[in-house]
């Protein structure tokens, strides 16, 4: 499938990359024209124009954009939102409604808010106004997980992706939230918008010293849902008394033994 916001990324790089090139050509430039003319002002004002052009495309890149970034604004006060349910979803002027979630500026501690106005399913893009119902729309005990009378909605920020907000198989009226973002119905396992290749009526959650893993018959799930291999598994011997971990790798990894 074509994606978008590959490249998006790509131009957007090549963008900033022209940038600061030609940043760095102007400015050498600028100086060696100085020191022979200090008066010729007018090469500078050109310059300057060249550089002010570069960035309004910029701008006009990031804004055509729509559907593949969020829509992100600071100003809670703005007329352009009303809020319309419980501190999360808003309207604008023109009846689109946004979900807001908090995000965390990378390598930071630093939150910022949010707004989407779209959501994806099976890789299509649905406009949110048109999906989910407003009465019955919440949060599920302050996780990463939504939900209303139709469906349940899961947002995931890391890794980073341009589909934050996502419809998952899960059952509005028979799903059980798990320990580490885990949660199932009975017949679907996901973690966050991955779904696991798990069997939901054996799927639980462990702890192993500090890690959580998730376990159903025939797999280890660690980081992420990703299914544990045996060189992740057996580093686990130095926190596990030996019983515990022979049993543990008789039972998922018996081509080890």
């Amino acid at each position: 499938m074509f994606d978008q916001g590959t490249l998006w990324k790509t131009e957007t790089k090549k963008i900033i990359n022209a940038i600061d090139n030609y940043f760095l050509e102007s400015t050498i430039s600028l100086f060696k024209r100085a020191a022979n003319n200090i008066t010729r002002l007018a090469e500078i004002k050109n310059i300057m124009k060249s550089i002010y052009y570069i960035l309004i495309s910029c701008l006009l890149l990031f804004s055509c954009e729509k559907k593949t970034v969020p829509v992100i604004t600071n100003t809670l006060e703005s007329h352009q939102y009303i809020l319309i349910k419980d501190d999360l979803l808003f309207k604008d002027n023109i009846n689109n409604i946004y979900l807001r979630v908090n995000e965390v500026f990378p390598g930071t501690d630093s939150l910022y808010s949010a707004y989407y106005d779209y959501l994806t399913k099976d890789g299509h893009y649905f406009a949110l106004k048109d999906i989910i119902d407003i009465d019955s729309f919440h949060q599920i005990d302050n996780t990463q997980y939504f939900k209303d009378k139709r469906a349940v909605y899961a947002y995931q920020q890391f890794p980073p992706r341009f589909d934050p907000i996502t419809i998952i198989e899960i059952n509005p009226e028979k799903f059980e939230l798990l320990p580490d973002n885990y949660i199932k119905d009975d017949k679907n396992v996901y973690w966050l918008t991955k779904k696991l290749d798990a069997d939901a009526k054996q799927f639980h959650v462990i702890k192993v010293g500090n890690m959580m893993l998730g376990v159903d018959n025939n797999h280890l799930f660690w980081s992420q849902g990703d299914i544990m291999e045996y060189k992740d598994f057996e580093p686990l011997k130095n926190i596990l008394n030996a019983t515990k971990f022979e049993k543990l790798k008789q039972q998922y990894f018996p081509e080890e033994n």
